[in-house]
């Protein structure tokens, strides 16, 4: 099982650990930030391949945190100054639509629960600045929300790092 998951996975694998080599914890940091803003990249790769390369995940975790923060400080900023037509033009009427109810029922809560989850953070961060969520509740949501889910990340690589197989047949059955 373990194999099959691995080769599926592993030209990106490749990818990351290469990154990770040329870049390290600086590299995480960018990747975090452009996360939260618009390039539709996925930091949790690079924790698991912290542990691959032989760096902290513990630290790579802080990098992409702060790098998530500079990020969404930046779409923030640019969705309460650029608004809706841009993010019309980028993510479509709908997607805003449904952020707009989001923002109006759950406000900061939807930074946080935002942070936490695979859907896009960007899209919410944008709409944050948007529809004037607290600047400083947005701040604090966001570390908060993308810490857990990046914490998660680092523990459940750190597991399978430390007991293999067992493991992944464990959390995957």
């Amino acid at each position: 099982m373990l194999d099959s998951i691995f080769l599926k996975y592993q030209s990106i694998l490749e990818a990351v650990i290469h990154w990770g080599l040329a870049y390290g914890y600086f590299g995480a940091f960018l990747i975090g930030c452009a996360d939260s803003v618009i390039l539709p990249v996925l930091p949790d790769p690079f924790i698991v391949g912290a542990l691959v390369i032989g760096l902290s995940p513990w630290i790579m975790v802080l990098m992409i945190v702060l790098g998530t923060v500079v990020g969404a400080s930046m779409g923030y900023f640019l969705g309460k100054f650029f608004g809706h037509p841009l993010v019309l033009k980028i993510f479509g009427a709908k997607t805003v639509s449904k952020g707009e109810k989001m923002m109006n029922k759950y406000g900061v809560w939807a930074v946080f629960i935002g942070g936490m989850v695979p859907i896009p953070f960007k899209i919410t961060v944008w709409l944050s600045g948007i529809f004037e969520v607290p600047f400083q509740r947005f701040i604090l949501a966001a570390i908060a929300g993308r810490s857990v889910r990046f914490v998660t990340v680092a523990i459940l690589s750190q597991a399978v790092a430390n007991y293999g197989e067992s493991t992944w047949k464990w959390i995957f059955g």
